[in-house]
């Protein structure tokens, strides 16, 4: 054992943060730690640390730690790092941490600013680390690929699950079916209870008095004859309602609700291609080409990605498809009528933030406000949840806010740049699932594979001043 600790509560204001009677770190765990935005991952791994004090309870470490954090606030004191980038900063924390080689290692969020090579570089050192690991990610593949073991942070409470994320995903599925059958089970023993109730009390209440005709003694045994039928009846409801009383009481489990917008609203265009260059060059500046000789087609209906390093043209080329939108400009590309772009980037100054969340969605939605709240309810947007303002909301939680706005927009190209940041991994599966669904023209910009995997039929690779289009199945190396 490396590392133990014991009864870890936390709390912020009224919030109960944190509530884990125990947990144990031992020297061949490869552990990745889930949950939702908010729900305490980087905390936990804080006080685990030591770089944080708990409200309650004890850590016992029985070894040195290193410890990569996402975001390393002594970073600011040091001028050597002012000219890095993002990128360039979360590999060196992660090197940092490597390097010293500790028998137990922390890291949050180790892919965070790096593209799909830089993110291949990480998970193969991290799978050749000799010792033991916790893990914050939002990346499914790294997880795969390291974890033998995930802990899931829900509700203050921790739960263990062996294996990888895959392992994961398919013990929680089992676990949902288990709960819907347990559901079932509960509902149909408590409608078979209450209709027996229902029966015999129906059947208490036929049981006639003497008619007058009859004479008093036979009054008596009738009268005798009920009250025994009524008394036995009686002491079968009892019984059967003191069973009901004991039934374990089960909450119906969380349907997964079922988005179906109608796309004619967005008034589709009918050409086959939606967009189109032939011969383009890829030009930054004046002199910069990024990519010669590149001929592409979108078609209508299909989900393309992009895959590249940083700095090969992604966004680039994003920018001169949206810049078509300005017929003055003359850019070697060529925009299908009817087309309609909705563009999503890290910007999210566009959402109002003394609006609620329905309110901003609905301002720009073709959409039912039924089909939006389906959507919302997809994205952890819940109930009464719709109505918080903007202005309350963590980076993570405006992201989903601006997607659903644009997927409910008169939209029929949507563009996404860079989606996945800030989500954590549930959120990102309900995305997913939204966009698989989703009728029109997607272009995605991702450096999470598992999601550009799930997603593509198609892909435009950055690579060598080229840009290639190659139909899926693609190998993400």
């Amino acid at each position: 054992m490396l590392l133990e600790a014991q009864h870890i509560e936390q709390s912020f204001g009224e919030r109960h943060l944190l509530d884990i009677p125990l947990l144990q770190v031992y020297g061949n765990d490869k552990i990745g730690l889930v949950g939702y935005n908010g729900a305490g991952k980087t905390t936990l791994l804080d006080i685990l640390s030591g770089d944080r004090s708990s409200d309650d309870g004890n850590v016992r470490c029985f070894c040195p730690i290193a410890y990569a954090k996402q975001f390393d606030e002594t970073e600011t004191q040091d001028v050597s790092l002012t000219a890095l980038s993002g990128g360039e900063r979360t590999q060196r924390r992660i090197w940092d941490a490597l390097l010293a080689d500790t028998p137990l290692l922390f890291v949050d969020e180790p892919t965070s600013n790096l593209d799909i090579y830089a993110i291949q570089q990480v998970e193969k050192a991290l799978y050749n680390y000799s010792g033991a690991l916790i893990l914050i990610s939002h990346d499914r593949t790294l997880m795969d690929v390291v974890c033998n073991k995930i802990w899931e942070l829900e509700g203050g409470k921790l739960l263990v699950y062996d294996g990888n994320y895959s392992d994961y995903m398919r013990q929680k599925e089992v676990q949902r079916q288990q709960e819907n059958q347990a559901y079932n089970q509960y509902r149909s023993e408590k409608s078979r209870i209450e209709a027996s109730i229902d029966h015999m009390g129906s059947r208490a209440g036929r049981l006639k008095k003497a008619p007058s005709r009859m004479g008093n003694s036979e009054a008596r045994l009738h009268k005798r004859s009920t009250t025994q039928i009524q008394g036995k009846l009686f002491r079968g409801m009892h019984a059967l309602e003191t069973r009901l009383n004991k039934l374990d009481k089960l909450e119906r489990p969380e349907d997964i609700p079922v988005v179906k917008m109608d796309f004619s609203k967005t008034h589709p265009p009918t050409a086959r291609i939606v967009v189109s260059c032939k011969d383009y060059q890829l030009i930054v500046g004046e002199t910069n080409i990024l990519a010669e000789d590149v001929t592409l087609t979108l078609k209508t209906g299909s989900k393309t990605a992009f895959v590249g390093g940083n700095g090969t043209g992604k966004t680039s080329l994003i920018k001169n498809i949206m810049d078509k939108n300005d017929l003055s400009l003359d850019n070697g590309i060529r925009i299908a009528p009817k087309v309609r772009f909705g563009y999503f980037s890290q910007d999210l100054d566009v959402l109002d933030p003394a609006k609620s969340i329905l309110e901003n969605v609905m301002f720009t939605s073709v959409q039912a406000e039924s089909i939006v709240r389906t959507i919302l309810a997809r994205l952890m947007f819940r109930r009464d949840d719709v109505h918080k303002t903007v202005s309350v909301l963590s980076g993570g939680e405006r992201v989903k806010v601006l997607l659903a706005r644009i997927m409910v927009s008169d939209a029929n190209v949507i563009i996404l740049d860079e989606p996945t940041n800030y989500l954590d991994v549930y959120a990102m599966e309900a995305l997913q699932q939204l966009l698989l669904n989703y009728e029109g023209t997607l272009l995605l910009v991702s450096h999470d594979r598992q999601f550009l995997i799930n997603l593509s039929d198609r892909y435009w690779i950055f690579d060598d001043n080229t840009i290639q289009q190659v139909e899926a199945p693609y190998t993400l190396e």
